[in-house]
């Protein structure tokens, strides 16, 4: 999982993404981890308009609509 991760290509940025995630908003986090997912695994092309639906064991409760991308963009 991208932001489980100490370092991801050498570089700490996608540990600096969670703390900002987590500061804001811990299902916001969970929404980009499973448009990254996708985009990894091929599911769906980068830059395709994606909706990610994220929440709690009691239901969802955010909803992303953003533009997927590779994990790969945060080696920079």
């Amino acid at each position: 999982m991208l932001f489980h991760t100490d370092e991801f290509y050498g570089s700490r940025n996608a540990t600096m993404m969670a703390i900002c995630f987590a500061a804001s908003a811990r299902d916001s986090r969970s929404a980009f981890e499973i448009v990254f997912m996708a985009a990894d695994a091929g599911l769906v092309a980068g830059g395709e308009k994606v909706m990610a639906i994220a929440g709690t064991g009691r239901g969802c409760d955010t909803a992303l609509v953003m533009q997927a991308a590779s994990p790969s963009i945060l080696a920079g």
